[in-house]
């Protein structure tokens, strides 16, 4: 990233760290939460305070709802080394970009590690937390407003999930325009902006996705990765999703049902293993989940129009 983009990170590091106190903290909770005059009261009640906060982060707060961020503008913020991780939801689409060293983040499904290069999505209504960063990580916080990010989001971006993405060297570059932009208050910021987002939901769905939806490509990767135990219940768990919704969505987005989408890859996966191993059919029909060698055998069939041995047998 320039060098430009760099001070514009050491500069929000400072500014954090400047406002450690406690009538910033009350006044932030109110500007930054839509429920922020509840979690206020709450910790009155409870005499909790910015320092216990800073020394315990929100562990030791104990509140009956989630906490949610609101915002009606487009930002780039540093997770900075004062922030301390607390469950909270948004009203907005927040990505989330490890420009160097990791970022770890807890959703109610499990733990989410990004990598250098690495940018995750998160829609709005799911909580998380972000752990505190190292002294070397530079995380990034990209707020889009839900009317903005349905704007420029391409059709190959689901909307609904949390999803992952490693970025291109040209989806970085455009992040650090955006950050700049933070910067100037111009009467093009507002087209910039909107500009900037469009290229980078852009390249992401060119280099991710190929054409595909991005939940498919999701239940693609999740398939490849399980295929011998993957089931829409341990996907639906994996992404925190109720089962029946998430099979609704599915259809939606796809046009097809996971279990076809899974089916497809099961079959991929037995072409590669008759194409590169001596395994026996039974032991291929068992390594991508069939209970049976039948049911292997009709399904490859079907999909196909050929046995797997006779399959095996054109590629001699």
């Amino acid at each position: 990233m320039n060098e430009k983009f760099s001070s514009i990170m050491k500069l929000q590091e400072r500014e954090d760290k400047s406002a450690l106190s406690e009538k910033v903290f009350r006044q932030n909770v109110l500007k930054e939460f839509s429920n922020g005059a509840l979690i206020l009261s709450e910790a009155d009640s409870q005499g909790f305070t910015f320092a216990e906060f800073m020394r315990r982060g929100a562990a030791g707060l104990r509140l009956t709802f989630v906490p949610v961020r609101t915002a009606e503008k487009f930002s780039v913020k540093k997770h900075t080394s004062a922030q301390r991780p607390y469950r909270h939801a948004h009203d907005f689409y927040e990505l989330v970009f490890a420009q160097s060293g990791t970022c770890r983040q807890k959703f109610d499904a499990g733990y989410l590690t990004l990598s250098e290069g690495e940018m995750c999505l998160i829609p709005p209504d799911v909580a998380h937390s972000i752990e505190r960063c190292g002294k070397d990580d530079v995380i990034l916080k990209i707020i889009v407003p839900k009317p903005l990010f349905l704007k420029t989001a391409t059709k190959y971006l689901c909307t609904e999930i949390v999803q992952k993405f490693s970025l291109t060297s040209e989806a970085e570059y455009i992040i650090s325009k955006l950050a700049a932009e933070e910067f100037i208050n111009d009467d093009l910021h507002a087209v910039a902006t909107e500009s900037y987002l469009s290229l980078l939901f852009t390249e992401i769905s060119r280099a991710e996705n190929c054409g595909c939806s991005s939940l498919e490509l999701s239940i693609r990767k999740y398939s490849s990765i399980n295929v011998k135990d993957a089931s829409l219940e341990d996907f639906a768990k994996k992404l925190g999703y109720n089962c029946a919704y998430l099979s609704r969505l599915i259809k939606n987005k796809t046009g097809r049902s996971f279990t076809e989408l899974l089916t497809e890859q099961k079959i991929k996966a037995a072409q590669k293993l008759l194409a590169e191993t001596d395994m026996t059919v039974a032991d291929i029909a068992a390594e991508t989940g069939y209970a049976n060698p039948s049911g292997f055998y009709r399904q490859f069939v079907s999909c196909l129009g050929i046995t797997p041995a006779d399959y095996r047998k054109t590629l001699r």
